[in-house]
């Protein structure tokens, strides 16, 4: 059963992803694998509530969008918050 699960998840995801990746609408650097594990991470979270996961997901798929060769800096100049977090 899992593993056919899986199957369909990867022949569905794959493509979708490629085409995605080669329309530079999602970043290169990342796999069926991983948006597989990140997406299912975010919907085993125990403790949150609907919304939240919903909210968390989006963040998360934010994150999966292409964002050209500099990711220390938006195309408008401005600075990701998560640098910002992390040069504190």
């Amino acid at each position: 059963m899992f593993k056919s699960c899986r199957t369909a998840l990867y022949a569905a995801g794959e493509p979708l992803l490629a085409r995605a990746q080669e329309t530079q609408v999602v970043r290169p650097d990342t796999d069926i694998a991983e948006v597989i594990q990140l997406v299912g991470g975010i919907a085993n979270i125990k403790a949150a509530e609907p919304e939240q996961i919903e909210r968390i997901l989006d963040m998360a798929l934010d994150g999966l969008r292409y964002q050209g060769s500099c990711p220390r800096q938006w195309r408008d100049g401005r600075t990701p918050g998560w640098l910002l977090i992390l040069a504190v």
